[in-house]
């Protein structure tokens, strides 16, 4: 025997397609940022492979994500095709390194900041450079970048301290610029408040100099900072003569020795009276005692003068003829020098033999100091002198 059961109905739904993932900020990021996605279909509840079931979801770590739609009826789509989500790392946090002090004078080098090598900077102040030298007061720090873009966190702060530095001072001259060696003058600092150190390491407002050279001075403020040099002061020194020595060059005549050069002038002195003779030789007709200094002049303003000789008593021959003819007998040199204490103009020499034959002849227009007379190459023997002029007639053997 056989029976029918009552027929059953059965209906085979539709799945819901399968939905699309759209992401709403960009998939690759760095650590400790997020993307969202956001699925794309008609139905209201989805199924992600993370368990969610919003339409949109947070995702802060990577790997693939996808979802499947769910219908009113229950039916779950296929997945969606996935998509990949990367996170990269962040570099380390950087240690900025220092080095030079952080607290400076403002005309001091600054410190130089540093941190490893990376991929990028940024820096508190707005620098891109692997390290910096800041020159204004403040708070440093960075952050640095890798090769995926990411930023680390900001490293340790380091405060750097511009300390102000005192104006420049000025060096005013008390006295000459120019003046003699062993002769000295004032140099004075102003302006600012603080403490001069010179070039010369001397501490004072004002110092006095003696030597030729370019001389500057700062000015230290109470915060230990010096100013910049101030604009140089140039000393010059000219020389000055040498101390003379006073030799007898002759019978009547005193010599000022040591410095020879022509352009030396000298001012005499007889027991401390100034006498008009100017030259390096004088004749002293006066006994006396005497003493002389060199002067050098260097310009219209400046003469330099030497210190005083020591003292020379002199006396001259007393006793003798108005005119000296001298050495007798003549050396070899046939060199006859001749002096007098008066002055005699115009004279006129004769060089005799015994037979008062004239051999050699003379003129001499002014005879104040010693004279020198070249006589012709003769035998040995004996000769005359004769003088003549309009106050002496004399004649030597």
């Amino acid at each position: 025997c056989t029976a029918t059961s009552e027929a059953i109905q059965v209906s085979v739904r539709p799945l819901p397609a399968a939905p699309t993932i759209t992401a709403l900020r960009p998939a690759t990021f760095c650590q400790g940022d997020f993307t969202q996605l956001q699925a794309n279909s008609p139905h209201t509840t989805f199924r992600w492979n993370s368990g969610a079931t919003t339409r949109m979801i947070e995702v802060r770590n990577g790997g693939e994500h996808s979802v499947r739609a769910v219908d009113g009826t229950g039916c779950i789509s296929n997945p969606s095709s996935p998509t990949r989500v990367v996170v990269n790392p962040l570099p380390e946090r950087p240690i900025v390194q220092v080095s030079g002090g952080t607290t400076f004078c403002a005309n001091e080098s600054p410190p130089t900041l540093s941190v490893g090598e990376e991929w990028g900077y940024l820096w508190s102040n707005g620098s891109s450079t692997q390290r910096i030298t800041p020159k204004a007061t403040g708070s440093y720090s960075v952050r640095t970048i890798n090769q995926f873009g990411c930023s680390s966190s900001s490293s340790q702060s380091v405060g750097v301290t511009v300390l102000p530095v005192p104006t420049i001072p000025i060096i005013e001259l008390i006295g000459l610029d120019t003046f003699c060696e062993g002769d000295s003058t004032t140099l004075r600092a102003s302006g600012g408040s603080g403490t001069f150190e010179w070039s010369t390491g001397a501490r004072a407002s004002s110092i006095k100099v003696a030597e030729k050279g370019s001389y500057t001075v700062r000015l230290r403020a109470a915060n230990g900072c010096f100013s910049d040099p101030s604009p140089p002061r140039v000393i010059d020194t000219k020389e000055k003569p040498i101390r003379p020595t006073i030799s007898q060059a002759g019978l009547y005549m005193l010599e000022a020795g040591t410095d020879l050069r022509p352009e030396l002038r000298y001012e005499w002195r007889r027991s401390g009276i100034v006498l008009p003779q100017a030259d390096r030789r004088i004749k002293a007709a006066t006994p006396g005692t005497y003493a002389v200094r060199a002067y050098l002049v260097h310009s219209l303003t400046l003469t330099c003068v030497s210190d005083a000789s020591e003292d020379r008593v002199f006396s001259p021959l007393e006793g003798v003829s108005q005119l000296i003819a001298y050495p007798n007998p003549v050396g070899s040199e046939r060199r006859l020098y001749l002096e007098s204490l008066t002055t005699f103009e115009n004279l006129t020499i004769q060089l005799l033999d015994l037979n008062t034959k004239v051999l050699q002849s003379y003129f001499i227009p002014r005879l104040d100091e010693q004279y020198s007379l070249e006589l012709p190459i003769l035998p040995r023997g004996v000769y005359l002198l004769k003088i003549q002029s309009a106050t002496l007639n004399t004649v030597q053997k």
